[in-house]
């Protein structure tokens, strides 16, 4: 039985709005951040089955680091980070 089910679109907000590095690793906490959240809800009666969606992601995962924040993976928190990164290995 399915008890957790997270949208394409929620994905799409958790890479576009929660994770800074545009590999997997930190995409792959994220997920796991939101699912430990709706097992808990499970698990403590609440609910019997969980829909994440874009709508109630921020339920699960808090307030986005958002692009003004320097989040946001490929390149969608601006040059900033990169830009630092890039200047510690010359």
């Amino acid at each position: 039985m399915e008890r957790a089910n997270i949208a394409d679109g929620a994905l799409e907000r958790l890479i576009g709005e929660y994770t800074r590095e545009a590999g997997v690793r930190q995409l792959e906490r994220e997920i796991q951040g939101v699912l430990r959240k709706a097992a808990l809800e499970v698990v403590e009666g609440r609910t019997a089955a969980i829909k994440i969606t874009a709508k109630n992601l921020e339920k699960f995962r808090g307030t986005a680091q958002g692009p003004e924040r320097g989040g946001g993976a490929g390149g969608r928190g601006g040059r900033g980070d990169r830009a630092r990164m890039d200047a510690r290995w010359r």
